[in-house]
């Protein structure tokens, strides 16, 4: 596997674990949902590979600076990387957050503590890669942009790590308003609004942020990757308006309602984790 597809893996992982950690600790927290011990263990592994995947990185950054596969056995080269470059220094913030939240599911930290620190490692992130092309005030926009574009986006996905086994569990003549996953989804459908706007709302600004400057070329793989992205974003969308308007009001009377939201969630929780991967991968290719 070559250094290129290692370092979109690692920029996956690092992504991927905190958005799912911080979108569940949030729909737990706006639930009112207990932290079982299933919950406690994916966390913990999943910070471990999210900081696994973040350490990676920096020698990566050298390899891909050097163009020597060696580099990454350089102390000195990988020391000027770390705290000569911007690339860097954001590495260190996002690496020492990392440790920090994979410390703080470890320690069973609650839900709102272990939000707060993966809001932190996503911040980092949102700094990086193409965000971080611009200078000045538009730079600045454009990466706080990217923060809210990516902090909406992983209290979409990681919200359905939570929602769906409640859907699972649920008979299908649960009726909507009672139990967990009556109250559940009730949070999950307002402030899922919230976050779906953010998403699109941000992605588009992103996206000419981006292209602004770019020549518009069906033979770009970056463009047509993005094309492909946004129809995924605009998949999701539809299945939580669907959700949202017609099958959450009709569970209450419609028997195949919690099933068509199960069926729906799981396809909008895969296309999420498909997006992410984009992005990884996205953020390794020139616009042009």
């Amino acid at each position: 596997m070559t250094p290129f597809f290692i370092t979109v893996l690692c920029r996956y992982g690092t992504a991927l674990m905190p958005m799912l950690i911080f979108g569940a600790c949030l729909m737990r927290e706006f639930g009112n949902l207990p932290q079982s011990a299933r919950t406690m263990t994916w966390q913990r592994w999943a910070t471990v590979a999210g900081l696994l995947c973040v350490v990676a990185l920096l020698p990566l950054q050298a390899i891909n600076i050097s163009g020597d596969p060696q580099a990454f056995r350089d102390p000195h080269l990988l020391w000027q990387v770390a705290t000569l470059t911007s690339y860097g220094q954001v590495w260190i913030a996002k690496c020492l957050l990392a440790l920090l939240l994979s410390a703080g599911t470890w320690c069973s930290l609650r839900n709102a503590p272990l939000a707060s620190l993966a809001c932190g490692v996503l911040i980092a992130t949102g700094l990086s890669g193409h965000a971080a092309m611009d200078a000045g005030t538009i730079g600045l926009l454009h990466m706080a942009n990217n923060v809210i574009h990516i902090l909406c986006a992983a209290f979409w996905l990681g919200a359905l790590i939570v929602v769906l086994p409640l859907l699972r569990r649920a008979p299908s003549s649960h009726a909507h308003g009672h139990g967990h996953a009556g109250h559940a989804l009730a949070r999950f459908s307002w402030a899922g609004h919230w976050a779906v706007a953010g998403v699109m709302l941000t992605g588009a600004i992103n996206t000419w942020l981006i292209l602004r400057d770019a020549n518009l070329s069906i033979q770009s793989p970056y463009q047509c990757l993005l094309a492909l992205k946004i129809l995924l974003a605009l998949l999701m969308t539809a299945l939580a308006l669907a959700n949202r308007y017609y099958w959450v009001p009709r569970l209450s009377h419609n028997a195949h309602a919690i099933v068509w939201l199960r069926r729906q969630a799981a396809v909008a929780l895969i296309s999420g984790l498909v997006a992410v991967a984009l992005v990884s991968l996205l953020g390794m290719l020139s616009p042009d």
